[in-house]
């Protein structure tokens, strides 16, 4: 794509995030965006047909990164005879998430906008379906492809893999607002500490 395209598409998805910032995406309108953006209406529809568009396009960009660095992560996943243990877990995380956690580090403003109660619910559904992809791919992976869940339990896995992934994409969103005061391998070993414990235990460890 030229390069003056994807510049200035930039600056209206991030005009649409600066409207985001300040009232719910329901009550912007494209010439909010178009004002933000400091451009002409010209330029806006000629990329553009409206706000839903720029929401769409600058969700799915976001999307595309965090599967490739989910991706780029997944290579250090290792073969395993037994469940990984809590240890073996947090160090999964320490070491297979350095990718993702840097992604999310560097798109910071934009995924914490989508995600605030002025963004778009749309967008957490899909990251947490391509954040349940990735796991289900690991637990095959490691675990191998012909290990089945037992029928009668398929709801039970269904259920923790759910609390599994929301924890993940929870943890790291509230992380990312003291992501200057933790460094990226701090972020990577709360996460996997989260994950293994359970609120209870980890309160408890703070007293």
């Amino acid at each position: 794509m030229d390069i003056r395209v994807t510049n200035t598409k930039n600056r209206i998805q991030q005009g649409l995030l600066k409207c985001m910032e300040e009232k719910p995406f329901r009550e912007i309108y494209s010439r909010d965006v178009i004002k933000k953006a400091e451009i002409s209406s010209r330029t806006f529809y000629h990329y553009y047909s409206n706000k839903n568009e720029v929401l769409d396009d600058t969700e799915d960009e976001l999307v595309s990164g965090l599967k490739k660095a989910m991706e780029e992560d997944r290579s250090g996943v290792k073969r395993r005879d037994h469940f990984a243990t809590s240890e073996e877990i947090i160090h999964d995380f320490e070491e297979d998430f350095k990718a993702t956690i840097n992604f999310y580090i560097i798109n910071k403003s934009m995924v914490l906008t989508l995600l605030s109660e002025n963004g778009d619910i749309g967008f957490l559904k899909k990251i947490y379906k391509t954040t349940e992809n990735e796991i289900l791919t690991r637990i095959k992976l490691a675990y191998g492809s012909d290990k089945k869940i037992k029928q009668d339990h398929n709801f039970l896995f269904s259920i923790a893999l759910n609390n599994y992934v929301n924890s993940i994409i929870n943890i790291i969103s509230n992380l990312l607002q003291y992501d200057d005061k933790l460094s990226p391998h701090q972020i990577r070993h709360i996460v996997g500490k989260v994950e293994v414990n359970s609120p209870v235990q980890l309160m408890q460890d703070q007293f």
